[in-house]
């Protein structure tokens, strides 16, 4: 791995074991981030670690897991999977804590500078599948045929 890969790696690391001051130490003041799905961003190591925290607080056992990371000169683009039991606060207002486990597939876009420090992250998951696995919503198999009906139906994403 190269050190950019390392950053990102470390950042995943961190957040599996918790250990909030040492994903703070990988992210410089200016660092900038931006999370698609929920539209929310910020500014700073303390912003980010607050906007992870976000997730541990409604899932205390998620994990990052099955991490892939390509990386090309300024930019590492990480895919990977979260997978958790909702168990703490409600993941978003009147969605209470269902006490099942949902895992989903997500990209996220590490951006460095020209020096190879990391300057900006990007966020990209599907909040549908939360919303389905958590018992908050359904989608009938029927409607995810006529959507792509060369495509089988996929009710629920299972990480082992």
């Amino acid at each position: 791995m190269s050190q950019k890969t390392d950053v990102v790696t470390g950042i995943f690391d961190a957040c599996n074991k918790r250990d909030w001051t040492a994903l703070a130490r990988l992210i410089p003041d200016d660092f900038s981030f931006y999370d698609n799905t929920l539209g929310t961003g910020g500014i700073g190591p303390q912003a980010f670690v607050d906007h992870l925290k976000f997730y541990s607080a409604r899932m205390s056992d998620d994990r990052v897991i099955d991490i892939e990371c390509v990386e090309s000169e300024r930019l590492v683009t990480a895919v990977a999977s979260s997978m958790g039991t909702h168990d703490g606060e409600d993941f978003l207002p009147g969605l209470t804590a269902s006490g099942r486990r949902a895992g989903v597939r997500f990209v996220n876009l590490f951006r460095f500078t020209e020096q190879g420090e990391l300057a900006s992250y990007e966020a990209f998951w599907n909040m549908l599948t939360y919303l389905v696995e958590l018992g908050h919503t359904t989608i009938a198999p029927s409607a995810l045929r006529d959507m792509h009906p060369e495509v089988p139906p996929v009710e629920a994403i299972h990480y082992v």
